[in-house]
């Protein structure tokens, strides 16, 4: 990202408008990536830019940088690109463009992140009083005054409501199941604008689309084994009925009435 965003602007045959959104999308990439990096292991090294080739091995033996010195640092990357203008917001040509980064995904990426870093768990968190690193800095920065806290907040909900503002100018929105082909109850009309919202590849819902149909797609679900053998065998994905039945609403109560014929404690057909 560092490479590209230093050298795209010297490259001779390149619109410079072309050159602006590769370069914007280049830093969305780098506040994602520093995102992932924080959210996984909180104070990181900010990478924002290269060591030198020739650098000492002391050199490249970093500290990590405070915990609001990094979400400071991602999000002001996300402000630089909304600022810069280089993104449309939204695709021109999707069939060819899918997945490319535009204005919607920023602002919506940027409310998620603000409201981590207003989080509890970053916000402030006492469990790493007196955590600090070998130059004697609290980099968990636990020692946070209420209005500082009460600060990251703020922030967030601006950020969703500028996210949301774009988002409904651009005729995104939450999915519902709106098709009558038919007749189902109110609840199990319910359930499928959930499952839909997320299953529907084509729904106003996605705003920043996974395009690679792999394997990976499959780890994000739960799956279904067969008993004996000592490891199980893999019968694809389903959701679990126990996690369903642990939650107090409607739709738990239809399925414990359910005669649900399966004993494996996955979802069967009488559920939904």
């Amino acid at each position: 990202c560092n490479i590209l965003i230093e050298r795209v602007f010297d490259v001779w045959d390149m619109e410079d408008e072309e050159k602006l959104r590769w370069a914007d999308e280049a830093k969305f990439l780098k506040a994602y990536y520093h995102f992932l990096l924080t959210r996984m292991y909180g104070p990181i090294p900010i990478v924002d830019k290269n060591k030198e080739i020739s650098a000492s091995i002391e050199d490249v033996h970093v500290y990590r940088d405070p915990l609001d010195s990094c979400f400071n640092y991602i999000i002001g990357l996300l402000d630089e690109v909304i600022a810069d203008g280089g993104l449309p917001d939204v695709l021109d040509a999707e069939v060819s463009e899918l997945g490319r980064i535009t204005n919607c995904i920023v602002k919506a990426f940027k409310a998620q992140v603000c409201i981590y870093a207003a989080s509890p768990l970053f916000n402030g968190n006492t469990d790493y009083l007196g955590y600090k690193d070998e130059q004697g800095c609290e980099i968990f920065c636990p020692n946070k005054s209420e209005a500082d806290k009460a600060a990251r907040w703020t922030a967030a909900v601006k950020a969703c409501e500028d996210a949301i503002q774009l988002l409904e100018k651009n005729h995104y929105g939450l999915y519902s199941y709106l098709l009558n082909e038919y007749s189902i109850s109110d609840p199990t009309r319910y359930m499928l604008s959930h499952r839909c919202g997320f299953n529907l590849p084509d729904n106003f819902e996605n705003i920043w689309v996974y395009t690679n149909e792999g394997a990976n797609q499959s780890n994000y679900f739960p799956y279904r084994f067969t008993g004996g053998t000592a490891s199980g065998s893999s019968l694809g994905s389903g959701s679990l009925c126990g996690l369903l039945g642990g939650f107090e609403h409607k739709l738990a109560e239809e399925h414990d009435r359910c005669n649900c014929k399966y004993d494996d404690g996955y979802d069967c057909c009488e559920c939904f």
